[in-house]
């Protein structure tokens, strides 16, 4: 089975970006920070999904601006295919609490608070990444274990 996932990377005025925390009962790395991101089926188109992220997880509207890039992944139990998109907002505040989707919220400019997540497998976090030369391709996960995302 082959998951299809929008991940979005929203920057604000100050040229931080939004992290997110998972919730403690998340199956898949719980309680690290990471990107927003959300999971579709086809015919959706991956623009509509992410607008459909602000709304079901950061309670506000986004809309996508640029492709950052995508990523395949095989794990324990089916593959993903990831994209992740940069997004603006264009109405409301993100307010994760609102929604109950995600723990904390938090805007950071510091690239190595997904360091974690990303060392444990996460797509959107080593595209990321990856795009601003912090991790090379050779780091790139293209295959997780359950102890990657499990624990």
């Amino acid at each position: 089975m082959i998951k299809y996932t929008v991940s979005a990377l929203i920057k604000n005025d100050k040229k931080e970006f939004l992290i997110v925390k998972r919730n403690p009962d998340e199956k898949e790395h719980p309680n690290m920070w990471g990107l927003p991101a959300l999971s579709f089926k086809p015919p959706e188109m991956p623009e509509h999904a992410l607008e459909r992220l602000g709304i079901e997880k950061l309670n506000c509207k986004i809309q996508a601006i640029a492709f950052i890039g995508a990523m395949f992944q095989r794990r324990p139990g089916y593959d993903i295919f990831l994209m992740l998109y940069e997004a603006k907002i264009i109405e409301g505040e993100p307010n994760v609490e609102a929604k109950g989707k995600y723990a904390e919220q938090k805007w950071t400019s510091d690239p190595s608070l997904l360091l974690p997540i990303a060392k444990k497998g996460s797509a959107c976090a080593q595209i990321y990444l990856h795009s601003l030369g912090v991790i090379n391709e050779s780091e790139l996960m293209f295959s997780l274990s359950p102890a990657m995302l499990y624990e």
